[in-house]
C-alpha cells in the first residue's frame, strides 16, 4: 500500500519546487485553476501537501466540508468526494495535461506516482471509484 505523509510547516516552501523544479509555478497555478471549475463552491483557502511513499506528491484543500462536490464538465461527470481525494482527482487532470506540454519535465513520472496511490493508497473505496468518475 502506497502511503501519503502531510509536510511539516517547515519544509512547504520547498515541497514543490523539490517535485517539479523549474515547473512548479506552472503545476501550482493549473491546480488553483483546475479546481475553480470542478469545485463550484471553492473559495480559497489553505491547502496541505502530501508526499507519497513512491516519490509522488499531491495537494488538497483544507475547505471545512467532510465532503466535496466536484462536476468535470469535460466527461459529463460528478462525484462526491473527501477533501483529499478532491486534490488527488485535480492533481492527476494537471499531471496528465502537463506531461503533454512539458514532455521534458517529471509530470508525467508524478501522474503515474499519484495514480498508482489513487487505486493502492490509503483512500476510502467511494473515494477511489469517485476519483475514477471524475478523471475518467
Amino acid at each position: 500500500m502506497i502511503t501519503g505523509t502531510i509536510v511539516s510547516e517547515g519544509d512547504r516552501l520547498n515541497v514543490i519546487p523539490s517535485h517539479f523544479g523549474r515547473y512548479f509555478t506552472v503545476f501550482e497555478s493549473n491546480v488553483f485553476d483546475i479546481v475553480r471549475g470542478l469545485f463550484k463552491k471553492y473559495t480559497g483557502g489553505y491547502w496541505e501537501f502530501v508526499e507519497l511513499s513512491n516519490g509522488g506528491m499531491f495537494m488538497y484543500p483544507l475547505v471545512g466540508y467532510k465532503k466535496v462536490f466536484l462536476e468535470n464538465n469535460m466527461n459529463m461527470n460528478s462525484a462526491e468526494l473527501s477533501p483529499r481525494a478532491a486534490g488527488v482527482a485535480v492533481c492527476l487532470i494537471v499531471l496528465s495535461g502537463l506531461s503533454f506540454e512539458y514532455p521534458d519535465s517529471s509530470f508525467a513520472k508524478h501522474y503515474h506516482a499519484l495514480r498508482d496511490y489513487a487505486y493502492d493508497g490509503d483512500l476510502s473505496n467511494d473515494d477511489m471509484a469517485g476519483i475514477a468518475k471524475i478523471t475518467d
